[in-house]
């Protein structure tokens, strides 16, 4: 009898412990996100490195690709930086968002919103949609 009993308590406390979390409201960190987003801002860095426009064209969404100034603008904005990913999540579609910092000789910090989408004719499958600045701080 003692022993059912024991079986009978270890199996319900069993079955109420065991399964995945609940779910939790809003988005949370992915692993794998955000190492999709780092590889991204890497090929945007070696794109701004070598120059190349047409790949930066395929990494980075910009309005009208025949604006030179434009790209150019775009190119520049992000030269000389090191970038470098804090957060990131997959919003359950086909878009990560997440924020990254950019550094330049260690004086400053710029804090972006990034948001990247999936796409084919990228290299690494995906491309910056959005970018925003957060907040400027001076260390």
């Amino acid at each position: 009898m003692r022993l059912i009993l024991l079986l009978s308590i270890v199996l319900s406390v069993s079955a109420y412990s065991g399964g995945p979390p609940p779910p939790k409201d809003g988005p949370q960190p992915s692993g794998w996100a955000l190492t999709y987003l780092r590889n991204q801002l890497h090929a945007l860095e070696g794109a701004i490195k070598t120059n190349n426009r047409q790949l930066f064209m395929k990494l980075f969404k910009v309005s009208d690709p025949n604006d030179d100034d434009a790209l150019d603008y775009q190119m520049r904005r992000f030269s000389g930086y090191d970038l470098k990913t804090s957060y990131a999540f997959f919003d359950g579609t086909s878009r990560i968002e997440g924020t990254f910092f950019n550094g330049k000789n260690n004086h400053y910090t710029t804090w972006h919103n990034i948001v990247i989408e999936k796409d084919s004719n990228s290299p690494t499958g995906w491309q910056i949609v959005k970018v925003a600045r957060m907040v400027y701080n001076k260390f």
